[in-house]
């Protein structure tokens, strides 16, 4: 099976703010340029100060609707006093005939089921080769009125776009959004399935005193389990220069207010489950619900693989296998861009040899 070049380029593109966060080590400095077609759209001077991709971009461009090649090229000066030029051109493959419905201004559940007939219908072309990661069923009035009437009596209101989202049964891989009949805070959901472990390997005693709280008025809203990840909405406002527990803020300070009202955000790792990370703006305010909820998308079913070892497929990983051979007979890589949404951020790192940059999605920092 393969992704034909009508299907690719049949997109509802708008303009996109690009944007390229270095991933490299304490002293490691780059420069270079890069180019889409031959045309310059920006250059990077960046130099490190601790290990890992910051929030901040080194470099934002306007990446033109017509690209149809990105090249990067340039010198890494690595703090060791090695030195490699490097450069590298990838072809890019465009999802936006598929991921269109997510970012048309439509309710979260209306996209929804148009994303996954989009991509049941690429599953059934494809021989096997791909399976959806994305599930979606509709619940019935009664059941979710109850959940709405529940979760409303656990964590006082509901954000509008949550309630609406509640209306359907979604699953991602081997994660779900928390099944509409059931509502329970973050502290309970986690309990009862084990996460925060039993007996004397009980976590929960240790965490924080601020962590627990969050947990016990925080409504569970995404789980997957054999992943050990979860996405809870405090409805209390972030405090003021608490840690954000991201690695892209390492030199940037705590989290900042922003709108008032809006409640917290955030992702939870069973191997740190005392450092909730906090999903934020690049001003360090607290995403909104609409960002926040499609970052789960965007994580999980698009960007990277839902759970090792699944017959489930993201999106981003099967197209790349799919185009690969052909990509190759072309002497380019391939870079995927979800040429639908209206801005997207890359992470930059190098191979052990410092020539062979490599960019993948920001989204993936976080699995």
């Amino acid at each position: 099976m393969s992704i034909s070049r009508s299907q690719l380029a049949q997109t509802v593109e708008l303009s996109r703010m690009t944007s390229i966060h270095p991933d490299l080590l304490p002293g490691d400095q780059i420069s270079g340029e890069l180019c889409a077609d031959q045309q310059i759209l920006g250059r990077l001077a960046y130099q490190a100060v601790h290990e890992g991709a910051r929030r901040i971009p080194a470099l934002e461009f306007q990446l033109p609707t017509t690209a149809s090649e990105l090249t990067l090229r340039g010198k890494l000066q690595r703090a060791d006093g090695r030195s490699s030029l490097y450069s590298r051109r990838w072809r890019l493959l465009k999802l936006g005939s598929l991921t269109a419905s997510l970012y048309n201004g439509t309710s979260l559940a209306s996209a929804l089921i148009s994303f996954e007939r989009r991509l049941d219908a690429l599953a059934q072309r494809s021989d096997g080769r791909f399976r959806s990661p994305l599930r979606v069923a509709m619940i019935a009035p009664g059941p979710h009125a109850d959940f709405v009437r529940n979760a409303i009596g656990l964590v006082g209101f509901l954000p509008g776009e949550l309630v609406d989202l509640c209306r359907l049964q979604v699953g991602i891989g081997s994660g779900a959004f928390v099944p509409p009949t059931k509502a329970q805070t973050v502290a309970e959901g986690l309990r009862e399935r084990g996460l925060f472990g039993t007996g004397a390997n009980d976590a929960w005693p240790w965490l924080s005193q601020q962590t627990r709280t969050r947990y016990q008025r925080s409504l569970l809203v995404f789980l997957d389990q054999p992943r050990g990840i979860a996405l809870g909405w405090d409805p209390f406002d972030v405090h003021p220069g608490e840690a954000t527990n991201s690695s892209l803020d390492l030199d940037a300070g705590g989290a900042v207010l922003g709108q008032r009202g809006r409640g917290l955000w955030y992702w939870i790792h069973a191997a740190a489950i005392d450092e909730p990370e906090l999903l934020l703006n690049r001003d360090r305010t607290p995403c909104d619900v609409a960002s926040a909820l499609m970052h789960v998308i965007q994580r999980l079913a698009i960007a990277h693989p839902p759970s090792p070892r699944s017959r489930y497929d993201a999106l981003a990983d099967y197209l790349l296998d799919s185009a690969s051979a052909r990509s190759t007979q072309l002497g380019a890589d391939l870079l995927v861009v979800d040429s639908a949404r209206p801005s997207d951020a890359y992470r930059l790192s190098f191979d052990d040899t410092g020539a062979r940059p490599q960019l993948r999605s920001l989204d993936c920092q976080w699995t």
